[in-house]
């Protein structure tokens, strides 16, 4: 709040340059700790640390150094003392937090807490500070003067990055690097998972395969991790993730397996119900394993590359059956008919191929004018599909003819160009939901392929979206990281 004129934020860069900054909801005090009317905030850059009055009538600045000898420490964190801002809390790349009088502005002590880092701190009443580490370390101290005292202390999944306190103190919120937020009771320092989220894109999203009054739904993401989620209360059920790097670029599931393929060439299973590794096809596919589908007898797999391969996996072995290259480009969706003997395989290099899996042949064969196939979806019937792409329409196709039916815009408004990046039908085939580069999700009428409804939460690019098997929600994924439930 105190940028609002150019010469005030000139002053702060030749005082000092400010990394991190803590800025509280008080006023300075004078030599007989009165309240003034200026703001006290501190702020470090480097190795250095300050505190800094603002008046915020005038807008002036003025900071007086806090003298840290004989440590040399950087400063990440800060929290002011809650009895009359009289200590200054600051938590280091080093491990330690360092407790500083705010009157005369001189060292007291240190306090070892973790390693990786005291990412975060906030004080409480009574002279207590919590304090949370790199390493997933969270603890509390009881601080007088130079002496600090460790009163608890509790581990977490990821670094601590995040800690808010309640106006009473009784708890604390803490956020992890790992997308995880907790809620702590300070009393006995119990800890309870609150919510939880992907941290990086969210690539793809499905529901069980083959079980039509399923409740949940399977998401991928760039951070390495697959999350089950109930769609009844929006809590996780299930997380998957490997050790390894890598991440899963497309995934499915049923009641027992999870099903994934992995931007490392490699199929991986979990259980469904713990998330425990099953098995692995290493080496699946060069650069990738791009599209996964399941076979309706559940025994064998169709997977697609990266390089452009559609190969066929027999479940119980895990041997390769057949291996058909006509693609040249990244393949981005598998489908098996429900007879288990045809297949459709689309790709970057603009073609849509259907396979007889069991002479090993291509049969049919649609190619988009110009540009990459992003998202096929098959109607019920499994003769009509719609595909989108980078030529930016949405284009429907009957496997009977050998060309397009009709090619509709992706967007109902004029001149606005969106690539689609995935197109999902639900089970009745009554509409069709569309999501790409805009962070649109459109649903539109399958009869008359006119828009009737559009709706925008996504700050990024949409990946994927799919129908619940009641058709009532619709699941979105982007590269913001979210996963968002649309109610049609």
């Amino acid at each position: 709040f105190f940028f609002f004129k150019q010469k005030t934020a000139y002053e702060i860069l030749s005082g000092l340059v400010g990394s991190e900054m803590c800025i509280r909801d008080r006023f300075t005090k004078d030599i007989k700790l009165r309240a003034t009317s200026k703001y006290q905030f501190a702020a470090s850059g480097g190795q250095k640390l300050a505190v800094w009055a603002l008046d915020p009538f005038t807008g002036d600045l003025k900071f007086d150094m806090i003298n840290a000898s004989p440590l040399v420490r950087s400063y990440i964190c800060f929290a002011f003392s809650l009895n009359n801002e009289a200590a200054l809390y600051a938590g280091t790349t080093s491990g330690d937090f360092c407790v500083f009088q705010v009157k005369n502005k001189l060292l007291l002590c240190s306090q070892p807490v973790c390693a990786k880092g005291v990412t975060s701190i906030v004080a409480l009443q009574g002279d207590k500070v919590v304090a949370g580490g790199g390493d997933g370390t969270l603890a509390l101290f009881l601080v007088k003067e130079a002496v600090c005292q460790m009163l608890s202390k509790i581990e977490f999944l990821g670094s601590l990055y995040g800690l808010s306190s309640s106006p009473d103190g009784l708890q604390l919120l803490a956020a992890t690097d790992k997308g995880f937020i907790y809620r702590v009771r300070t009393a006995d320092f119990s800890k309870m998972l609150l919510s939880e989220t992907h941290t990086k894109e969210v690539l793809h999203a499905i529901y069980a395969v083959g079980n039509k009054d399923s409740e949940r739904f399977l998401t991928s993401s760039a951070d390495g991790s697959l999350r089950l989620w109930d769609a009844n209360d929006y809590s996780a059920v299930t997380r998957c993730a490997i050790l390894t790097p890598g991440n899963p670029l497309v995934s499915l599931f049923t009641e027992e397996v999870i099903l994934s393929g992995w931007s490392d060439g490699k199929i991986r299973t979990f259980r469904t119900d713990n998330g425990d590794p099953l098995w692995n096809i290493d080496n699946a596919h060069k650069g990738g394993v791009s599209a996964l589908d399941l076979s309706h007898n559940n025994k064998f797999l169709v997977s697609g590359g990266v390089a452009g391969e559609v190969r066929v996996w027999e479940i119980k072995t895990k041997d390769l059956v057949t291996h058909l290259k006509e693609h040249t480009a990244k393949v981005t969706n598998v489908h098996i008919f429900a007879d288990d003997t045809f297949a459709l395989s689309c790709a970057k290099d603009c073609c849509i191929l259907c396979w007889d899996l069991k002479n090993e042949r291509r049969v049919t064969a649609h190619t988009q004018r110009m540009g990459g196939i992003n998202s096929i979806a098959v109607c019920g019937d499994e003769r009509v599909y719609l595909s989108t792409g980078q030529e930016r329409k949405i284009t429907f196709w009957d496997l009977r003819q050998s060309t397009a039916t009709k090619i509709i815009n992706t967007s109902p408004i004029a001149n606005e160009d969106d690539e689609l990046q995935s197109v999902a039908l639900p089970l009745d085939n009554k509409y069709f939901a569309t999501g790409g580069t805009l962070g649109i999700v459109r649903v539109w009428d399958m009869a008359t392929q006119k828009v009737i409804g559009e709706a925008k939460a996504h700050s990024g690019v949409i990946t994927c979206v799919t129908f619940s098997p009641d058709g009532k929600q619709i699941v979105s994924t982007g590269t913001d990281g979210m996963t968002m439930i649309w109610n049609l």
